[in-house]
């Protein structure tokens, strides 16, 4: 039987509780080696905490899962940092606390992101409901002295025709990409357009990570090859000038790069669940 509580879900001896300050130890432990490099998990936990909406597994008292929930807007909920102990894998703990973070974002679209080799969370996602929206790829650029004939834009009617995605990303979330946001972008100056002889050949938009400092991100780029590298280069001298440690490009994949001064990074796919549909 499934006894639900106000911030808790019994199900046997596993949990499903809001996260607390003295489980980081604990989860950092398991989540430790997620990936073959590690895991980004201890530099967003005490963020996460204050954001709140972190939710643990917990089985005897122990931490044994991890996800966490943002309400990016009244559109859309994010779900990052899905983890689960590797001692407690395929026992349909990932599909529960998956479950709880869509009862409480409650009639929204929700998005979340996969590398693409993971096989496993993909099948899972696809499992409950998850559709592959679209692919995304990383790519990596270092920080140098570059010029460019890059500017900001002012008028929607310059990017518009670019725009050739529903999302676009900040700090590793995917956000809507609509007429609205847009225009919320230009007020920010944060969409760059590549012109030559009064011709728009390309656009960017780029942001500072808000999760990890020191890290440059461009989250949409779209247009001619020319264009593009000109964005680039813009956004190499930009790091540059911020003393920024690293500059992350994300593209959609059909729209490859294949400009020498980028290293190619995994490629991911954007996972979306309608959850209206399942009301």
């Amino acid at each position: 039987m499934l006894i639900i509580l106000i911030g808790m879900i019994y199900n046997n001896t596993m949990q499903i509780r809001d996260a607390q300050p003295s489980d980081k130890q604990a989860v950092l432990d398991f989540c430790k080696e997620t990936f073959s490099w590690g895991d980004y998990i201890a530099d967003v936990w005490d963020s996460w905490i204050l954001q709140g909406n972190l939710f643990v597994a917990v089985e005897n008292d122990t931490p044994i899962g991890l996800s966490h929930l943002v309400f990016t807007d009244n559109r859309q909920a994010w779900l990052e940092g899905i983890r689960i102990h590797p001692n407690y894998r395929r026992k349909g703990y990932g599909r529960k606390i998956i479950s709880h973070c869509e009862s409480i974002a409650n009639s929204k679209t929700i998005r979340m992101i996969i590398e693409s080799d993971n096989t496993p969370s993909i099948d899972l996602a696809r499992s409950i409901g998850y559709d592959i929206e679209d692919w995304w790829r990383l790519y990596a650029l270092v920080p140098k002295k570059e010029t460019s004939s890059v500017i900001t834009a002012s008028d929607i009617n310059q990017v518009s025709r670019f725009i050739s995605s529903n999302t676009y990303v900040d700090s590793w979330k995917w956000l809507p990409l609509e007429k609205s946001d847009l225009e919320e972008l230009l007020q920010q100056k944060r969409i760059l357009l590549s012109i030559q002889n009064e011709r728009v050949l390309a656009i960017g938009i780029w942001n500072e990570s808000k999760n990890f400092a020191n890290v440059l991100q461009l989250g949409f780029i779209n247009g001619t090859d020319e264009g593009m590298l000109d964005i680039l280069r813009f956004i190499q001298n930009k790091g540059y000038e911020l003393h920024s440690e690293r500059i992350q490009i994300f593209s959609q994949a059909k729209n490859i790069l294949e400009m020498e001064l980028l290293t190619k990074r995994p490629l991911f796919y954007l996972m979306k669940k309608d959850l209206k549909k399942n009301l």
